[in-house]
């Protein structure tokens, strides 16, 4: 047996190890502002409000793609495919982008008769995403479903529909309307008994930027508003909790995921308490579309197979892992092969879904638990002393504090201090898009509903009810972008540069002097330029003597960026600007340095454009020499 250690030796051992530097220095915050320490112990374990387990595990995890193509007939094909490769949910997305008709057309008997031709609906969940036209979808699923003999009591899945959610989606919806109609679903025995009728959408808070914290309030607020008002039009408590499934957007920090679906269960269990019921929530886990990529696809894989562990871990019912090629308009097999393999693998050679709650008893992860749902659980009471979770949307609260925090995570994003692998860190700028640029999706496309969109069978009776006239304020709709969308704008506006003019603009590194300094800096002049998508060359180590320099010019670069190390640029500059007066269609001369280390009023009157290091801001300072270059005005 090892002898038990105190605390107090362990940091007296790593403030050793940090060379007398505080331990302060190894704890980080989130977005929310949570300090958490580098370690816990089994005594952090006596401040919790919790106990562990969170969740007791009472099925295996369900695997969901989703579906969402113009062409029925591939979209049944494709819905096999996914049964024979292990899939036993099937998310039918109608959702319509304008561009590339992203979204199933499921809008007649014909359409749904094809959607739903001979797959095997007594062992495949059938979940509707189709905002507030969900219910005239189900009813023609139900249809469907009924002609080809199935019962009610077999079918089984969910109807995304969430009014609040579809607000801020940019719907102008009729709250009391529409929590009438689902009233009405949940007392129609029509309706099967294991399909789940009240959802509680938390993606738009996520794809929006919001924080773990924000997505909870989120949940709770539109939970505690759905309960009150379905028990208001005496719908029974214990029947809306056993029709509640949350949908949740798990995002890239591995830990911080894990304790958010973790403290949503906590979270959940108090507002089913303060209704007199108690009852496990089925929730739905999607990986991110925040952090998905248009360039670099395979690095989504990467980020989806963190996003899906930790929506295991962290106990979902349901899993959707996005394939890499999502924005392609047309599907990779190979892409969606890999997304439902991920889940596969992490359950069947992880074994991560055979323990009842994996987290449970994690010291790291149990305090995160409990301080994310403890502020949650403080700012959704300040909500409800202020007049409840809708007043708090229709002053338009949640949305300007989700905004802020968007901004500052772009913010972040732009200037390098938050890494999107492939996109604003280690780019390929030779990658161009297999598609035309104007077949991309933009998320707040994909996302809104289908309002303008919809034939005139939808526009009738249900769909239209749920609405309200133009002229009536609505609440204020979140704002949609991905972390990579800012980047990926460069890269698009070189391609269209490239197709008017034959030729990307070329980015000449020129190598001098101390072998360490100029190969690391010519790396980052690489790695810089690369995220705008330009073409790099790299001149072999000169030696400054004219023929070489001739040489060098000779590719006829747009930028030129000097890589040395700082005392070898004064020698340097001098004889590349010289060089440069005589040369017709001088380059813009960069160098690769601070010019707080250097004396750069001096080089710029010898002729230099511009100084980039590590401080300089990245996505400005692209954008300032593709405008310099005429990139993006064409």
């Amino acid at each position: 047996m090892f002898p038990p250690i105190p605390t107090e030796a362990w940091l007296h051992r790593i403030e050793a190890d940090l060379k007398g530097a505080s331990l302060d220095t190894l704890t980080w915050k989130n977005d929310d502002g949570l300090s958490v320490l580098p370690f816990y112990r089994a005594e952090s374990m006596d401040t919790l409000s919790h106990r562990p387990p969170v969740y007791a595990r009472v099925e295996p995890v369900s695997i969901r793609q989703d579906l969402g193509l113009a062409d029925i007939s591939k979209a049944n094909q494709l819905a096999h495919e996914a049964v024979a490769g292990g899939v036993n949910a099937l998310g039918l997305r109608t959702r319509v982008n304008q561009v590339n008709q992203y979204g199933l057309p499921l809008f007649d008997p014909e359409q749904m008769k094809g959607m739903l031709k001979n797959l095997p609906l007594e062992s495949l969940a059938i979940h509707i995403d189709a905002g507030l036209a969900s219910p005239t979808i189900l009813s023609l699923f139900l249809k469907e479903a009924h002609r080809s003999g199935y019962t009610d009591d077999v079918l089984t899945g969910s109807l995304s529909f969430d009014p609040m959610a579809e607000s801020l989606r940019g719907e102008k919806v009729d709250i009391n309307a529409a929590f009438d109609r689902l009233a009405l679903l949940l007392e129609d025995r029509n309706v099967p008994p294991r399909m789940k009728m009240v959802t509680v959408d938390m993606r738009p808070y996520h794809e929006a930027g919001g924080t773990a914290t924000q997505e909870l309030i989120g949940a709770l607020g539109a939970l505690t508003e759905t309960m009150a008002a379905l028990t208001t039009r005496e719908v029974d408590p214990n029947k809306i909790a056993t029709n509640v499934q949350l949908l949740v957007a798990v995002g890239s920090h591995f830990f911080l995921e894990i304790a958010k679906l973790r403290a949503l269960r906590l979270l959940v269990g108090q507002v089913f308490s303060a209704f007199g019921i108690s009852h496990q929530p089925h929730i739905q886990a999607m990986t991110s579309l925040r952090r998905h990529t248009l360039y670099d696809r395979y690095v989504n894989g990467l980020r989806a197979t963190t996003q899906a562990t930790s929506a295991l871990i962290g106990g979902c019912d349901t899993l959707a892992v996005r394939p890499i090629s999502l924005f392609s308009p047309d599907p990779s097999p190979a892409g969606t092969r890999l997304a439902r393999n991920t889940i596969h693998i992490l359950q069947k050679e992880a074994q991560v879904h055979a323990v009842s709650d994996p987290a449970a008893g994690a010291y790291y992860i149990e305090v995160l638990t409990d301080q994310l749902a403890k502020q949650t659980w403080e700012a959704f009471q300040e909500i409800e002393a202020s007049g409840g979770f809708l007043a708090a949307l229709q002053r338009g609260d949640l949305q300007s504090a989700i905004a802020a925090t968007a901004i500052r995570r772009a913010n972040a994003f732009a200037k390098q201090e938050r890494v999107v692998l492939g996109t604003n860190q280690f780019p390929n700028p030779e990658e161009t898009l297999a598609f035309s640029p104007t077949s991309t999706p933009a998320y707040a496309d994909m996302e809104r509903s289908q309002a303008a969109s919809l034939p005139s069978v939808l526009l009738r009776g249900t769909y239209q009810e749920l609405l309200i006239p133009d002229d009536v304020e609505a609440i204020q709709p979140l704002s949609f972008k991905r972390d990579a969308e800012p980047f990926e704008t460069l890269r698009l506006h070189t391609e269209a540069f490239v197709r008017s003019k034959g030729s990307p603009p070329t980015v000449l590194l020129l190598p001098f002097g101390n072998p360490r300094w100029r190969t690391a800096r010519a790396a980052f002049a690489r790695n810089f330029f690369g995220c705008a998508g330009f073409n790099i060359d790299e001149a072999a180590p000169l030696d400054l003597t004219e023929l070489a320099l001739d040489e060098a010019l000779g590719h006829h670069p747009d930028l030129l960026v000097l890589c040395s190390a700082d005392d070898s640029y004064p020698e340097l500059v001098s004889t590349v600007a010289h060089a440069l007066k005589a040369a017709p269609h001088p380059p813009l001369l960069l160098i690769a340095g601070n010019p707080d280390q250097l004396p750069a009023d001096e080089f710029r009157s010898q002729g230099v454009d511009g100084f980039i290091h590590k401080g300089t801001p990245l996505l400005e300072t692209l954008q300032q020499y593709q405008h310099e270059l005429g990139i993006g005005d064409l």
